[in-house]
């Protein structure tokens, strides 16, 4: 039993580096099937993309805030605000939530007036902005195997997708395509904002998410009119279910996105959510009339090795109980109840972020420790 327990506790140990590559890895999965659904949506006669926007931010508000609600801290009055404690912070997080917004709102737009692939291509071009704005935003290292597996992927993702402006042929809609990009540099600057409000602001996952959800509910019903869409009930029941399907996979897609990229770096978290190009690449030839080429096959080999070379090359710490970076940082909090001043010392690294309070309040204690 206790030979068990010790593998099980050198393979939790062993894997726990790599959980937030697995949840982003996750998200693309969900996102694609989220994708997919807006497509069969439009190709059903129902093209109500900023609606099925609203509906995904309505679940994600009330899933990210069950989380909120139910979290400890908060019980024993020792979280932050909701949306953060300073207007510096108030303010990423509303960036976030526009810039969220526009991530999701135009790249659904832009799959209605083009095929799976071409948009899906067009929007992946995020990890590209993303890992820029990353290096002289952020000062994330740029390491040669991030480079290798970032440029593969997107190499990948162009094959996968057959851009007719870029292979000939029939050539894609303009707005389409002017819809993609603005999707994808929403999308990158979506990615930094996220490991900003993760490691400098120290926000709590479930806090970005209640705030991105807001900006989708917010946003989606003025955009929606000035795009010339329509908010109807009257959409029937196959309508109605993949609207709400649509809405449950990409709130948990969120969520899972949102914890990845504040703990992994933006360069190697945004490569690994090409993952979504190999899954849409999958659900279009299984559930759509469109046929597989050779370019595509060839296309989703190079996506998957290049989230391989992530993986393998990513870098590990020989010992996992310490920390590889390590920040110290003082934040002077209020005891709500006593007015007890409390010291708070955090301790981040690239994958975990734990926070210790320190304080004077025996009963604050008592209650904690209980």
């Amino acid at each position: 039993l206790i030979e068990q327990y010790s593998y099980l506790l050198s393979y939790s140990e062993f894997i726990k580096p790599y959980i937030p590559l697995i949840l982003v890895f996750l998200s693309g999965l969900g996102f694609s099937f989220q994708t997919l659904i807006i497509k069969l949506l439009e190709e059903n006669g129902f093209n109500g993309s900023l609606q099925c926007v609203f509906s995904r931010g309505f679940m994600q508000f009330v899933i990210s805030s069950s989380f909120v609600y139910f979290n400890k801290e908060r019980t024993y009055g020792l979280s932050i605000r909701i949306f953060g404690e300073t207007t510096k912070v108030r303010c990423i997080m509303c960036l976030r939530a526009v810039f969220g917004f526009g991530g999701i709102a135009f790249s659904f737009l832009a799959v209605e007036r083009m095929s799976v692939g071409d948009s899906t291509v067009l929007v992946m071009l995020s990890p590209l902005f993303a890992s820029i704005a990353g290096y002289f935003i952020l000062g994330e290292p740029w390491r040669l195997p991030e480079f290798i597996a970032t440029v593969v992927s997107l190499v990948g993702a162009t094959l996968v997708a057959r851009p007719p402006f870029i292979f000939g042929g029939n050539s894609a809609d303009p707005i389409g395509v002017m819809y993609s990009l603005i999707a994808a540099v929403a999308a990158g600057a979506a990615f930094i904002l996220v490991r900003i409000l993760g490691t400098t602001s120290k926000m709590p996952w479930s806090n970005v998410c209640v705030a991105q959800s807001i900006g989708q509910m917010v946003l989606s019903i003025p955009t929606l009119y000035i795009i010339g869409q329509s908010f109807t009930l009257n959409i029937g029941i196959y309508n109605f279910i993949m609207i709400a399907l649509g809405g449950f996979i990409g709130a948990w897609s969120q969520i899972a996105m949102t914890i990845g990229m504040q703990r992994e770096k933006s360069a190697t978290a945004s490569a690994m959510r090409m993952s979504d190009v190999v899954f849409g690449y999958i659900w279009q030839v299984l559930f759509t009339q469109d046929s597989a080429s050779l370019l595509s096959i060839l296309g989703a080999i190079l996506v998957t090795c290049s989230i391989l070379i992530i993986v393998v090359f990513k870098p590990v710490s020989k010992n996992n109980n310490e920390l590889s970076t390590k920040q110290y940082e003082n934040v002077s909090t209020i005891d709500s109840s006593n007015h007890n001043p409390m010291n708070t010392i955090v301790f981040e690294d690239n994958n975990d972020i734990e926070l210790t309070t320190i304080t004077k309040n025996k009963s604050l204690i008592s209650r904690w420790n209980e």
